[in-house]
């Protein structure tokens, strides 16, 4: 994939749509919540990672609208104990990456919060 994006001098998009397909990796087999060989190259690419994060937010989808911003701090909940888990194994770009998608959750809530009376 790495060759043929760089022959058509589109390196840098296939990486980051290669990051929006690993977030669709399986659990790793000895129970770390991603596989443990994704990690590592969500780990050491930050192009990659960005497609992840970029994904990460989009797969949520339509969220149920409420005063807290309920739904948008549970996920943002989810990412950060994500990239806690994420940081003690070693991975330590890719934790930034997750707690960086919780804040962006977390600011997502804070606008629900902000405008809710406003609709």
């Amino acid at each position: 994939m790495k060759k043929i994006c760089f022959d058509k001098d589109r390196l840098e998009v296939g990486l980051s749509c290669f990051g929006k397909v690993l977030f669709y990796a399986q659990k790793d087999p000895k129970d770390f919540w991603i596989d443990k060989n994704v990690a590592e190259i969500l780990n050491g690419n930050e192009i990659v990672r960005d497609g992840y994060k970029n994904e990460a937010f989009n797969s949520v989808g339509a969220v149920n609208w409420d005063e807290n911003g309920t739904e948008y701090l549970n996920i943002r909940n989810e990412y950060q104990q994500k990239a806690k888990e994420t940081e003690l194994a070693g991975y330590y770009n890719f934790a930034t990456s997750l707690r960086e998608v919780a804040h962006n959750f977390e600011f997502h809530a804070e606008h629900m919060k902000d405008t809710y009376h406003n609709f």
